[in-house]
């Protein structure tokens, strides 16, 4: 995530929404069951310049450091369909909105691409930041496992992932929130203390 490379800014912000449908049983008394519909990640970066795209489309690219060599774009595609990228970014002193998916969908493959370029353009927003929505995963075992997620575990999850970039000095806020039909059901903010403490 952007923010977390850029973390000797204090402001720094994240976001993990989680979106899930209720799957309602008329009649029944069970415990609710839910479907899984999308992940969306929000940061206010400093969003995908020309030189952070043009490094996007190449792969195993080592320009920003010799261990980022852009492995995330590969996970995109074999964990989810489409993955679609919003990101506002700053070009002399003028905000662009560049928007891009990225998919091994046939229509990407028979385009020898696997990056769809949708548009750059001029923008009225002020600020940079980037918003990344994955939907529809490729495995059923991901889906089912995403549908069961809370913002507790997924909180943790978040954490054991980072772990290393959550013992830094400066981390950015990261705050979790999960939706059901499009309504907030619940919002967790990740704190000092849900860090793991080295012991002494």
């Amino acid at each position: 995530l952007e923010s977390f490379s850029n973390r000797n800014d204090k402001n720094n912000k994240i976001s993990i929404q989680l979106y899930l449908k209720n799957n309602e049983f008329p009649a029944m008394e069970i415990a609710p069951s839910y479907s899984f519909e999308k992940f969306i990640i929000t940061d206010n970066g400093h969003g995908f310049t020309d030189e952070d795209f043009a490094r996007f489309l190449v792969l195993d690219d080592d320009r920003k450091s010799p261990s980022n060599k852009g492995a995330g774009r590969m996970q995109f595609l074999h964990f989810f369909d489409v993955t679609e990228i919003t990101s506002y970014f700053e070009r002399e002193s003028i905000i662009y909105e560049r928007k891009f998916s990225i998919s091994k969908r046939i229509e990407y493959i028979n385009n020898s691409a696997i990056i769809k370029h949708i548009y750059t353009k001029k923008s009225d927003n002020k600020d940079s930041g980037t918003k990344i929505v994955f939907t529809s995963p490729l495995v059923k075992k991901d889906e089912e496992y995403f549908s069961k997620l809370d913002v507790g575990k997924l909180a943790k999850e978040i954490i054991n992932n980072f772990i290393l970039e959550f013992c830094k000095d400066v981390i950015p806020e990261v705050t979790v929130v999960m939706y059901v039909n499009n309504i907030q059901n619940a919002k967790k903010v990740i704190e000092l203390e849900d860090i793991p403490q080295e012991r002494k």
